[in-house]
């Protein structure tokens, strides 16, 4: 094997460099059928080889467009002796070769054709021993096949070693100088290809609508409806945490109260709080998942590019905006793909508007508590709230910095199935990194709670009004007070959400005892709910929003996304406890507006006085106005004015006469 030990993952965006490399290194890099999953140089050791593998952003050509193609460029102009293993896809095989053509010429290079069981069962065929045997080394697989990256580890170790496919290199090199493209390209058949029932209906404006309306739906009712495999789960997590609690409170009953706090209140009631939202969580990522893979999602942003150009945006902020209800701080660096510096800046201070999937269990135990009924109605309003407050953000953006709208390229994805195994996979990695997170700063922030609302200020253990975090909350619980919300531990637990969002989830049960019903009213519990769906995101998305578009843009996002949960806070507040009587005045508001319409007399005209005919006013030939400062509507023909000069002076002749006759 040569000195190399750096191979370059290169090829079109789509084309399914990111699963290969984790097919190669064991990673659990985001994967999605969209341009701007992969932003940036992502290195790891292989498993099978002593190389690294560097997973590089999509590109279209050698000349860098926008800034992730940048990325490539300068990474294979500065590793000029890394081996290139470009993937091109079966499907696209004559454009793919046509870009990476010189690339092939002159850089040792492995080509490997991915999605390759997709291609060949719609009966295409790529000749590969002819190509191998003329051409360049290359290589046919199925990332999600063993069997096929075992092969494709071989075909890079036999060009690591200084041969390849094509006779070992006859020349004893890399170089491809007599290859030509064309009569490679005799050797690749692709059948024409149609359009399928579900594309018909996801290119359809209506169809498309339809469809994210009846998908959001759904997905929302089997995360969240009363009798969804999820919400089983959760009640059964639940059910299991008391029980845990319970227990744990008898056994412990004769170490010192401290101690059995610690277990009992702080360890296991913060965990099983958060643990209790994972099925709601994993069917969130299921559903996130399939649409990502599948090619639908790519889809749903090339459609709402029509809606997304009414507010300054593009289909492709719509992919950065939808990873926002998976994590910020992912959405913000997906935000590199914007090829338009100031709809990127824009975007990312619209991500923090974006209900992540941190703030989900807020959600869920405060809807649990108050609004059992209503879950997935609430939930959907509270999303819908989120993604409100970020378009009217970005028509404010627009006002006051200009609008910033460029035209829309994307590479459409094939629709495909998702393998069982990469979805479990992909859920299996997820729900990993949720409990390495509870286990580790969720965890630490509710016993840093536990402790400051046990102890006091001279270490004594008192817990209540008495302890350090009371006296913290008591100066804060002032900021919730329009809120309807008196509780001091509800504004601790608020200030716990800057360090991770399920901390207020967990924080609220500890402090709560699982009870958390008794610091909300239903107006209070509908103000909070705003609050969280608003306000600043946690450290990590705002050191991600710092990275792209510096600490003063960060610092503007934290602070502006602030005081807009406030304000929403505020109003929400305000709405739900003055229902009735905003009911009864819109009622009696629209009742005089119509009794108004239907039986108020317009008055003269504005000008004159008295004139009621034609558009201009007799007199001054202005346009004519009345007396409410409205145009008059002319229905039909309006008399030409040669008429209106006889009928106004006929009327002038009867006023004369009538005068002169009671003279």
């Amino acid at each position: 094997m040569s000195a190399c030990s750096k191979i370059a993952l290169i090829g079109f965006p789509n084309a399914g460099k990111t699963t290969l490399f984790n097919a190669l290194t064991g990673a659990h890099e985001r994967t999605g059928n969209w341009h701007g999953v992969t932003v940036t140089a992502r290195g790891g050791k292989m498993k099978n080889l002593p190389c690294v593998l560097y997973d590089l952003p999509g590109i279209y050509g050698e000349e860098a467009t926008s800034p992730e193609e940048k990325v490539t460029r300068d990474f294979l102009e500065k590793e000029k002796d890394a081996l290139l293993l470009i993937a091109v896809s079966a499907d696209d095989a004559a454009r793919g070769l046509a870009a990476a053509e010189r690339l092939i010429k002159t850089r040792k290079s492995l080509v490997v054709f991915t999605f390759y069981d997709a291609f060949s069962s719609r009966g295409g065929k790529i000749d590969i021993p002819a190509l191998n045997a003329d051409f360049f080394g290359t290589v046919a697989v199925n990332a999600n096949d063993k069997k096929d990256i075992s092969r494709l580890e071989t075909a890079l170790r036999r060009a690591l070693s200084g041969g390849a496919e094509r006779g070992d290199f006859k020349r004893g090199d890399f170089k491809r100088g007599d290859f030509k493209r064309e009569d490679a390209e005799k050797l690749i058949f692709s059948p024409p290809r149609g359009k399928s029932v579900l594309d018909k209906i996801l290119f359809h404006k209506f169809g498309a609508a339809a469809a994210f309306a009846l998908l959001f739906a759904f997905v929302f009712y089997a995360a969240f409806g009363k009798y969804s495999p999820s919400m089983l789960l959760t009640d059964l997590l639940a059910a299991l945490g008391k029980k845990a609690v319970s227990g744990a409170r008898e056994a412990l009953s004769a170490v010192p109260p401290w101690f059995a706090g610690f277990l009992c209140d702080g360890v296991l009631t913060g965990v099983f709080a958060v643990l209790g939202f994972l099925p709601q969580l994993i069917t969130l990522f299921l559903f996130l998942t399939v649409l990502e893979e599948s090619g639908v999602m790519a889809r749903f942003a090339f459609m709402s590019d029509g809606l997304f150009e009414k507010i300054g945006l593009n289909g492709r902020a719509f992919f950065s905006l939808f990873a926002g209800f998976g994590c910020t701080a992912v959405a913000a660096l997906s935000t590199r793909s914007l090829d338009d510096e100031r709809l990127h800046k824009k975007t990312v201070l619209m991500l923090p508007f974006v209900s992540c999937s941190a703030r989900l269990p807020v959600y869920a135990l405060v809807i649990n508590a108050v609004f059992p009924f209503a879950k997935p109605v609430l939930l959907m309003g509270i999303y819908l709230l989120g993604v409100s407050s970020a378009c009217v953000f970005s028509a404010l953006y627009d006002k006051f910095c200009g609008k910033s709208s460029p035209p829309l390229l994307m590479e459409m994805p094939l629709l495909m199935k998702v393998p069982l195994k990469k979805l479990a996979k992909a859920l299996h990695y997820y729900l990993k990194q949720f409990i390495i997170r509870v286990g580790s700063l969720i965890l630490c922030v509710t016993l840093a709670m536990w402790f400051l609302g046990s102890f006091s200020f001279a270490l004594e253990f008192t817990g209540g009004e008495k302890s350090m975090l009371a006296a913290l909350g008591k100066g804060l619980k002032y900021l919730f007070y329009p809120m309807g919300i008196t509780d001091w531990r509800v504004s601790v637990a608020a200030l716990g959400g800057i360090f991770a969002k399920e901390a207020v989830a967990g924080t609220l049960a500890m402090l709560f005892g699982g009870n958390a019903a008794e610091a909300f009213t239903a107006p209070s519990a509908l103000a909070f709910l705003a609050f969280v769906s608003l306000y600043t995101p946690c450290l990590s998305a705002l050191a991600a929003i710092r990275r792209e578009i510096g600490v003063k843009g960060a610092l503007f996002a934290g602070c502006g996304s602030f005081f807009a949960g406030i304000f929403a806070g505020y109003i929400t507040f305000f709405l739900a406890s003055h229902l009735a009587a905003l009911t009864a005045f819109a009622f009696v508001f629209a009742a005089v507006g119509l009794l108004k319409i239907f039986f108020g007399k317009e008055s003269g005209c504005v000008g004159c006085g008295k004139c009621h005919g034609g558009n201009r006013c007799e007199k001054r030939n202005i346009p004519r106005k009345t007396a409410r400062g409205k145009r008059r509507a002319v229905f039909g023909n309006p008399p030409r004015p040669a008429q209106a000069g006889r009928q106004g002076e006929r009327r002038k002749d009867e006023r004369g006469s009538a005068a002169g006759g009671g003279g």
